[in-house]
């Protein structure tokens, strides 16, 4: 923390917590606030962003810095040293307590705010004693001890309820779900995937995976939250390598923030999910987990009934503590034999957030979302498994292959006029080295409108792979090539 934020050990010490509060999502920073009272928090400064929290977490939203920062932005507070909200909260959240410790700096705090309670009374019994009142060192002693020794008394149940109610004007106030693949997933929900056998459910949970993991678009969805990727293959883990390593191999992206467990954690028993709560709020490397897949629900739900409503909410209630913690949650499952709906209770169906359920084959996959419950509900895209060489066995030197997900119309489908004139101008001066998008455009000498258009198309159908950044692209080819 910078000198102009923290002055002294007590602030040090609500700056932590407050600090702390930007980490945990709505359910866990209640708690925290809960075991708060007025005055543990005297800076003025973070006093304004506790405000802030509390709105949010009092309408039920998770207080992320962006919402946080957003909240302040409207409040126009001055924040010392000319800081920008942005910038304030940067140096709030480094300032967060390690995981398990924000008891240790509540203490703190309310320690220290009852110290300076203490102080006040001692300062003006101190006046009342120099006065040479008699009552008035009475009265004054009285009042002190009645302040120091009957904390403020805790919220009934009532009050807690009143103060989560919201008026009109903090209801339409609401920061709506952000995007964590555009138009596809939103951040911190849980979606579900479900399709019959061999119908490419685990390649599209991969795809999506590997795309939040690198920052890759998907599909030429931007993705809006890159970071890193929790697996949990209750399969077992193998053939993932070699699933990866098409990816890999395919977009020129090493998926190095996917991350496997490769074993089952049982979300009906609870056997093992302890732990994984543990990894999950842990990050990877302090960084926060943006997905966390479970490969699949009827592996991960063992010694449950399938049918049973009951025992899948009990299963499900466990997958929402995962998203509390911050990431969103895929869950992928299988169909019934007409394909029409998930298998199984319909409480996966009726709790999840979104759901998308795939049908076909591997030639021709067709994936459709049929709920969503903030947002246009439909989208459907066409998909199409793509067989790629890997690497050769060791014994009998036979091709090892996978697969790769790309769009089932191929550059025919996707390409027109414009567009195959430009992968053509590629193909003629950049092919083998690749190029930036500035290369790129002057080569084409299309209008610029036309030309952005032209790309967006190329890289929708896989006919070029951006290998770069978003703010600093560069092209090769691209898996689709035929």
């Amino acid at each position: 923390m910078t000198a102009e934020l923290v002055h002294d050990v007590d602030t040090t010490a609500e700056a932590a917590v407050v600090g702390g509060l930007l980490h945990l999502p709505a359910t866990a920073a209640a708690d925290v606030l809960d075991q708060l009272v007025d005055g543990d928090i005297a800076d003025p400064h973070l006093n304004e962003v506790l405000r802030a929290v509390r709105d949010l977490v009092g309408a039920g939203t998770d207080p992320t810095p962006d919402f946080v920062r957003r909240a302040l932005d409207k409040t126009r507070h001055r924040f010392p040293g000319g800081a920008t909200p942005g910038s304030y909260l940067a140096e709030l959240l480094t300032a967060a307590p390690p995981p398990g410790a924000m008891s240790t700096y509540l203490k703190l705090v309310n320690d220290a705010r009852q110290l300076r309670e203490a102080t006040a009374v001692v300062t003006r019994l101190r006046q009342a004693i120099s006065s040479g009142d008699v009552d008035q060192v009475l009265h004054q002693a009285a009042q002190g001890l009645a302040s120091l020794l009957g904390d403020q008394p805790q919220r009934s149940d009532g009050e807690h309820l009143r103060s989560r109610l919201l008026r009109r004007d903090q209801l339409k106030s609401l920061p709506r779900p952000a995007p964590l693949i555009d138009g596809t997933l939103d951040q911190r929900t849980v979606a579900l995937l479900s399709g019959r056998s061999s119908t490419g459910k685990s390649f599209v949970a991969i795809d999506w995976g590997c795309c939040i993991a690198t920052g890759k678009s998907w599909q030429g969805r931007p993705i809006r939250a890159a970071g890193p990727v929790l697996y949990v293959a209750a399969e077992g883990a193998f053939g993932l390598d070699q699933r990866l390593s098409a990816w890999e191999q395919a977009w020129h992206h090493e998926a190095d923030l996917f991350v496997t467990l490769p074993e089952p954690v049982n979300l009906f028993t609870g056997v093992g999910f302890g732990q994984l709560l543990d990894v999950v709020r842990d990050g990877l490397e302090g960084r926060p987990w943006q997905l966390v897949v479970f490969d699949t629900w009827a592996r991960s739900t063992v010694g449950g009934q399938e049918n049973n409503n009951s025992d899948s909410t009990t299963a499900f209630g466990r997958i929402d503590q995962v998203r509390q913690l911050g990431p969103t949650c895929l869950v992928i499952a299988h169909t019934d034999g007409s394909d029409s709906k998930t298998r199984g209770a319909t409480a996966l169906e009726d709790n999840a957030d979104t759901v998308y359920r795939i049908k076909g084959d591997s030639g021709l996959l067709e994936l459709d979302r049929t709920k969503r419950k903030d947002g246009p509900r439909d989208d459907r895209v066409a998909l199409a498994l793509r067989t790629l060489e890997v690497g050769r066995d060791l014994f009998n030197d036979s091709p090892i292959t996978s697969c790769i997900v790309q769009n089932a119309g191929g550059q025919d489908h996707l390409l027109a006029g414009k567009a195959k004139e430009l992968l053509s101008v590629f193909d003629d001066c950049f092919a083998d080295s690749g190029c930036n998008k500035t290369e790129l455009r002057n080569a084409a000498a299309m209008p610029p409108a036309t030309f952005d258009r032209s790309l967006k198309a190329l890289l929708r159908a896989g006919a070029l792979t951006n290998v770069g950044t978003d703010e600093r692209p560069r092209y090769k080819p691209g898996p689709n090539r035929d």
